[in-house]
């Protein structure tokens, strides 16, 4: 069993937020290249180093009963004889978009060799307080990434090969957890990034270094300096204000290094940066050897397809990049600046990989959903994302949860996932079936639930105030779509479930209230009230009574519901007129995906040709990598992404009629 004989352990009794643990022990070996293997979990992040070398960092991200180990061999880290044990763990303390805390900080690790344990964690490993990383620092990066660093390499010494000074006995702490290895595979590193200096500026204490293309990796420079420096590093993915846009908000996309006197070299195992340019601001001269990011990607092999044209090859490549960029411990919105695990977000981002790579890059596809499973808010809906405390949730994208669990089980076979799962299913269709009034879902009420669901105008919601409760023609849809999947699962597994006719009634109800046969499409809400403003007491109130038609309304009705040849063709028509309130990058896929329920033959040149306008736009732009939506960096008050994963939709499409031929 693993990890039985070792105890959690941390370098004092109490810890703090944004806190840097070292450890230290060593191991002995009969030859060179012995077998050994390791096995570590830590509260936040690890870095292992062997003998000085860096061998692995980046903890799988999981829940604070559930924690996943690594199991990294150490053979070729290994000499005869005594060999250096050194981790270096960073505990957040802080929950954010892909972390909850622990109740006690730790590490906890073993070291095997065949069945012999040769090193465990316990009170005879060393330990202490970081002394070049600042503990207590607690300035974050974005809410959702957490906290940023400050290296001081003035007080760097020889912990890792056991130079260090201050180390004292190990405090065991106690953690209850079920351990688990680790579902995926880890990340690799690849060759550093480009460097090159495009500006300079002050006395050449400012420099602003271009990777050449988007990248997500560890930050490592190496420098000189005549005598102690403060450094200031930013990073970005554009430089339209002539240099990197390094605080938005309430956001700043920076860390700190203090350089020592003399050469430097530096690499940081933890934070991982989405990016393509960097920004150093020295208080003295340097001289800059190389600053720039190791990329840490996760291994997946590219399904080969053929082109016709080089446009249509370079928009379906730049998808799939996008993809594998946002690929980290799970799917990833956007590597810049957030890195959250979002249901329909890797909803899309799954879809598109089962096109883009070998296998479909199935088990990590399980494994997303999986960890979906391990999230217990109380209300029994999913986060807004995986793993958090945050009390915050998108209703609707609960319901999507059901639409990539089916979509994985269609293309897989696999029915473990849903034996696992099936029982918050369940509780979820319970939650949602208790907001109905007079037959139709209602948004629910609460500063814990953000009624979401397109960046457009009147799909956004509120975060933190309450809604309406006022039914609409998306949540029923989806709830539609939500019911039969479950239905399905429900059948494949052998249960005693019958939605026929809630599925039914609930049917004939959304469209006996949505849709407006005058005009031949679905209105928003029932009733029209949908132009809203607020008052003086921040209460909603109408200001005006109007049918408000949306692509997404009217896209996700067609998939849910049966209507009519004649009825999905008016829709259809409706859809591509340009008199409905047009969907973001993000919902587009289940335009298209109307329009080929209506007439695929129809609709065809008119879905490739509207993927390739606005993807070639974002191409002749600059991009390395697909955008957030088509505003580019100028979204969301200047904090729009270059590169999300729910904008490599091409990939499907493009596969789907053929313009990539799979070789």
């Amino acid at each position: 069993m693993a990890l039985e004989k070792s105890k959690w352990i941390w370098w004092r009794k109490e810890s703090q937020k944004d806190e840097y643990g070292e450890f230290y022990a060593t191991y002995s070996a009969k030859e060179d290249n012995q077998k050994f293997v390791c096995r570590i979990c830590a509260d936040g992040d690890y870095a292992l180093y062997i003998n000085g070398q860096f061998v692995a960092s980046n903890q799988y991200d999981d829940y604070p009963d559930w924690k996943c180990y690594d199991e990294l061999d150490l053979s070729a880290y290994t000499k005869k004889g005594e060999n250096s044990f050194a981790v270096l763990v960073w505990r957040f303390g802080e929950t954010h978009f892909s972390y909850i805390p622990m109740k006690k900080a730790g590490v906890i690790f073993e070291v095997r060799s065949g069945c012999r344990a040769v090193l465990v964690s316990d009170e005879n490993v060393r330990a202490r307080k970081s002394s070049a990383y600042q503990s207590g620092r607690m300035k974050k990066i974005t809410p959702q990434l957490g906290y940023g660093y400050r290296y001081d390499a003035t007080k760097e010494d020889d912990w890792k090969t056991g130079g260090g000074a201050g180390f004292n006995s190990a405090v065991a702490v106690e953690n209850d957890c079920n351990f688990a290895p680790r579902p995926i595979k880890k990340s690799v590193l690849l060759e550093k990034t480009p460097f090159e200096i495009i500006k300079t500026e002050n006395d050449g204490k400012r420099i602003l270094i271009d990777m050449k293309a988007e990248t997500v990796g560890l930050f490592t420079a190496r420098l000189k300096a005549s005598e102690e420096t403060e450094l200031l590093i930013s990073y970005g993915e554009h430089i339209e204000d002539g240099w990197v846009r390094r605080l938005i908000g309430v956001r700043d996309f920076s860390f700190e290094y203090k350089a020592k006197a003399g050469e430097n070299e530096f690499f940081n195992p933890f934070l991982r940066l989405g990016a393509r340019y960097l920004e150093i601001n020295a208080d003295k001269p340097i001289e800059l050897i190389y600053a720039g990011l190791i990329p840490q990607v996760y291994p997946v092999k590219r399904k080969q397809y053929a082109f016709e044209n080089e446009l249509d090859q370079k928009i379906f490549e730049t998808s799939v990049k996008t993809l594998e960029l946002c690929m980290m411990e799970h799917y990833v919105d956007c590597p810049w600046r957030e890195q959250g695990l979002y249901v329909l977000d890797s909803r899309n981002q799954m879809l598109y990989g089962y096109y883009a790579f070998e296998n479909g890059n199935a088990d990590y596809v399980r494994a997303n959903l999986a960890l979906m499973g391990h999230d217990n808010r109380a209300d029994g809906l999913t986060s807004i994302c995986f793993p958090t405390a945050e009390d915050l949730t998108i209703p609707s994208f609960t319901l999507y949860w059901f639409m990539s669990t089916r979509e994985y089980v269609e293309r897989t076979g696999d029915l473990s996932l849903v034996k696992e799962i099936y029982p918050k299913l369940t509780k979820i269709v319970e939650v949602f079936r208790a907001t109905k009034r007079e037959g139709l879902l209602c948004q629910l009420r609460g500063e814990a639930y953000w009624n979401f669901y397109d960046w457009t105008a009147y799909l956004c919601g509120r975060i933190g105030k309450p809604e309406e409760k006022t039914p609409d023609v998306l949540l029923n849809s989806l709830y539609i779509l939500a019911l039969k999947s479950y239905q399905y699962f429900s059948d494949k597994l052998g249960k005693k479930v019958d939605l026929s006719s809630e599925i039914v009634e609930m049917e004939r109800n959304t469209k006996a209230a949505f849709w407006r046969e005058e005009y031949g499409a679905f209105s928003l809400v029932k009733d029209g009230n949908t132009d809203m403003t607020e008052d003086e007491n921040d209460k909603r109130v109408v200001i005006e009574s109007k049918d408000v038609y949306t692509q997404l309304g009217n896209a996700l009705a067609v998939c849910a519901l049966e209507l009519s040849k004649e009825e999905k063709k008016r829709v259809a028509e409706k859809l591509v007129s340009g008199e409905m309130l047009k969907c973001a990058l993000s919902m587009r896929g289940f335009v298209y995906d109307a329009l080929i329920a209506a007439d695929e033959e129809k609709y065809r040149a008119y879905i490739l040709e509207d993927l390739r306008k606005d993807f070639k736009y974002m191409l002749e732009k600059g991009a390395t990598s697909f955008w957030e939506t088509l505003d580019g960096a100028a979204a969301f008050a200047d904090a729009g992404s270059l590169c999300h994963g729910w904008s490599a939709i091409p990939v499907y499409y493009f596969v789907k009629f053929g313009v990539a031929k799979e070789m």
